[in-house]
């Protein structure tokens, strides 16, 4: 009797430690939040090699090593593991906790006995891309939502939303940060969903007009996107990113400085070519002219096509039909990419699916269309022609 009495105080015990530690850790998130207008005004970065700690109860370490390579592989940024808990801006821990995977943008500042955490539950250990993207947050990556510009691209239906999360939804200044230079990205690692902090499972953030389309493939878990690392790249590694060679808003390589990274539908050594195409995508370097053209492909294929016009002039697609494997968060290398965009680095609008009369307008004088087609039934029937600015303004 008196064993059992020890052995069930001592499981009481653990659970109040253990719900304590977990309540911290949300206790720790919702101050994150309601401080962060603050915090995102400072550019800090770590100091590389970052030492990291991953602490207990943690189930996959395989996932988190796994995304920690994949930002290693794509910029000068190194980490260390380390013994214990790593303290103030010197570092990051990994935390398990019930449900919760959220990481705030970038340290603490002004307290190094503060405890920085990436906290992961059983909601995203498993996944690479999240954790990958939950780290680039504690890096200093803020939500594209946040951005002082965000109200250009989309629109937030405060209607939809829960009250009690509208702080998540709030702008912030960005004196002091790299983001506003970059291109809005609705396929950042960073960006929310449609319907995130919905109260009644309605869209909260929708894109506008000319960025439409966005709302097909808005948000996604497969990691970090390419200008969310450029991005990195930007705010650590600046001496290798600030003397750039490469082209179609490509960066070097900081482990192999002599060539280039490059975004999706681009390749060469300085991004100026494009990915090898597959021979049923016959040509793929279109001129625009002010007569409709057609590429229509059919079945297993890597295509990539670009369309030019002349420089004062803009391209028109239209997509009349697309037929490609179905995917609840579309992205790039599973479908159809359009990159219709001034900078070509922001993720294009992706579809999976089947999708018909859409129509865009390119920003410049060059659109790409990506296309990757797993089973023969794949295919995708498009227009395409020259038109004047003033046509384009139209849409």
């Amino acid at each position: 009797m008196v064993i059992f009495s020890k052995i069930s105080f001592s499981f009481i015990l653990f659970n109040i430690i253990i719900f304590a530690i977990i309540s911290n850790c949300l206790i720790d998130v919702n101050s994150y939040q309601r401080n962060k207008r603050s915090i995102v005004l400072i550019n800090h970065k770590f100091v590389s090699p970052i030492p990291y700690y991953i602490g207990p109860f943690t189930k996959n370490y395989t996932s988190i090593h796994e995304a920690l390579y994949r930002i290693q592989n794509n910029t000068c940024i190194r980490f260390k593991p380390a013994i214990f808990y790593v303290y103030g801006t010197g570092g990051f821990n990994f935390l398990r906790t019930h449900t919760l995977c959220e990481s705030s943008s970038g340290p603490k500042l002004g307290d190094e006995k503060h405890i920085n955490y990436v906290y992961i539950s059983e909601n995203c250990e498993h996944s690479i891309g999240k954790i990958e993207q939950l780290v680039g947050k504690m890096l200093g990556l803020v939500p594209e939502i946040y951005r002082d510009d965000r109200n250009k691209y989309v629109q937030i239906n405060y209607s939809n939303l829960d009250k009690r999360t509208r702080l998540f939804y709030k702008k912030a200044s960005y004196k002091k940060n790299d983001t506003m230079t970059f291109g809005y990205d609705f396929l950042s690692g960073t960006h929310f969903y449609a319907k995130n902090y919905s109260v009644n499972g309605k869209v909260v953030i929708e894109p506008k007009k000319p960025y439409e389309y966005y709302k097909y493939s808005m948000g996604q878990p497969y990691g970090l996107s390419f200008s969310d690392i450029k991005l990195l790249n930007k705010k650590y590694c600046f001496d290798i990113y600030r003397k750039n060679h490469c082209k179609n808003n490509g960066y070097r390589n900081p482990n192999n400085p002599k060539k280039c990274l490059c975004p999706s539908g681009f390749a060469g050594s300085k991004c100026e070519k494009q990915i090898k195409s597959s021979s049923a995508c016959g040509t793929t370097f279109r001129r625009a002219w002010s007569c409709v053209k057609q590429i229509n492909v059919k079945g297993i294929a890597k295509c990539s096509y670009f369309i030019k016009s002349l420089k004062n002039k803009r391209v028109k697609i239209i997509i009349d039909k697309s037929e490609t494997e179905p995917n609840e968060h579309c992205y790039k290398n599973m479908g159809v990419e359009i990159k219709y965009r001034d900078n070509k680095g922001v993720s294009g609008v992706c579809l999976c699916g089947s999708y018909s009369n859409l129509t865009f307008i390119s920003e410049n004088n060059f659109a790409v269309v990506v296309y990757h087609g797993f089973n023969e039934t794949n295919r995708i029937n498009i227009r395409y022609q020259s038109v004047t600015k003033s046509a384009a303004k139209i849409k």
